[in-house]
């Protein structure tokens, strides 16, 4: 996407995007920028446009004080391992659950198991009784 222009920023989460290039460049661009997935969730933009000047050369990321940058990375480190626990914690309690399903069905299958054998047992109990000879 051929978009020049820079990114920084805000107090209060917010950020402000200058941006320049061909309308439809700028409006792909303002379509991918509305993003909902953590740690980004854009709540709204608010456009407004001027002339063309060719100001910028490239697309660029304006950093602030470092201090600040690295506490806000933490920040999100913190929540997405946080995240990952729960989903870990919930994967183990699937797992577990699925344990107990498979030896419930083991233990039917056993019980199936016996009574076939019990049934062919009888069967064949019965089927030799046929073959033998009647007194009177």
């Amino acid at each position: 996407m051929e978009v020049e222009g820079f990114v920084e920023n805000l107090k209060h989460y917010d950020v402000r995007i200058i941006a320049e290039g061909e309308d439809a460049n700028i409006d792909r661009f303002i379509e991918r920028i509305e993003i909902r997935k953590f740690p980004m969730d854009v709540e709204s933009i608010e456009v407004s446009f001027e002339m063309y000047e060719g100001e910028f050369q490239y697309f660029v990321i304006k950093r602030g004080d470092w201090h600040e940058e690295l506490l806000e990375r933490l920040d999100t480190a913190g929540t997405l391992l946080y995240k990952s626990v729960e989903l870990g914690e919930r994967s183990v309690a699937l797992g577990e659950e699925s344990v107990g399903i498979g030896e419930k069905m083991l233990g039917k299958q056993d019980k199936t198991i016996d009574a076939i054998d019990r049934s062919k047992e009888e069967m064949v109990t019965e089927i030799s009784s046929l073959s033998q000879p009647f007194s009177f």
